[in-house]
């Protein structure tokens, strides 16, 4: 398979253990890559404040912006280039009585920096461009379905609106010295009404405990895994301090007035249920 633009050309090829390599040639140069990453330049994107986490409304012309692939592997890795952020498609499942799917990464997933971590996002990264002839906005849609059947098993095609992108700037870089992983990468926020009964087979290895909670159920399970750090030493300040920093986005007027407006639930004011929570 092969995709071009204007400055150009990416091709694919199988090899014999079954891996595929993308070949890009810049001019007269080729490189090869062996984890693709499809990226976005971070001065092209609006941006939170270093030390926050946030999530925007949708660029009007975000679909529009130019893409590029990058490797993930190796040492020119977009894994540790803040320049440059992978695109994420951040699918939540909601249903009908407002409980979210919520699940533990497995060590099968492609994210190394998150195995092992809670998540309430389902999705991947976009591994290639647009095809000839698609627009950005088609082809990541069609990424989001792919990954929403891998991940879940959800068969059918459920209303897709990317309206939001999920910027998590807390940290410049992990405990192990590479770099945050939010400081790489951008989500795609959509908020997907799914009922459990819809869910098939969770993909092996990287889909783990999954199950559907409340917000308050949500609540307790941070408050726990914050007690347990401190417990076992991983987390050396003290419990409140801790909590104040995962609740702050959520006390933004902005983030609720956004979120109470595009994701409303059976008429209830989200802004009132978030601020229960992390009042």
């Amino acid at each position: 398979m092969t995709t071009t633009s204007s400055d150009y050309e990416v091709c694919v090829s199988i090899q014999i253990s079954g891996i595929a390599t993308f070949s890009v040639t810049f001019g007269s140069k080729t490189m090869t890559i062996q984890k693709p990453a499809l990226t976005i330049a971070r001065n092209l994107l609006p941006d939170v404040y270093i030390g926050t986490f946030g999530v925007v409304p949708m660029p009007p012309a975000f679909f529009l912006l130019p893409t590029e692939i990058h490797d993930r592997k190796g040492e020119n890795s977009c894994e540790e280039n803040p320049a440059v952020q992978q695109v994420i498609p951040y699918m939540v499942l909601k249903s009908k009585d407002g409980r979210i799917f919520c699940y533990s990464r497995g060590a099968g997933g492609a994210e190394e920096k998150l195995h092992a971590k809670l998540s309430i996002g389902i999705g991947g990264h976009i591994d290639a461009q647009a095809p000839a002839g698609s627009s950005n906005h088609a082809w990541f849609v069609q990424e989001a379905y792919r990954e929403l059947y891998e991940e879940v098993g959800v068969a059918h095609n459920p209303l897709m609106v990317f309206d939001g992108l999920v910027l998590d700037r807390r940290k410049s870089h992990e405990d192990n010295g590479k770099t945050y992983v939010g400081q790489v990468h951008v989500g795609l926020l959509t908020v997907i009404d799914c009922e459990p009964e819809q869910l098939g087979q969770t993909e092996a290895n990287v889909i783990l405990a999954g199950e559907w909670l409340t917000i308050d159920e949500l609540e307790e399970i941070i408050e726990t895994t914050v007690d347990e750090g401190i417990k076992f030493g991983l987390l050396t300040e003290d419990k409140e301090p801790i909590l104040e920093q995962i609740w702050e986005p959520w006390r933004s007027k902005e983030c609720l007035a956004f979120l109470d407006k595009k994701y409303p639930i059976l008429g209830v004011s989200l802004i009132k249920e978030i601020q229960d929570v992390v009042a």
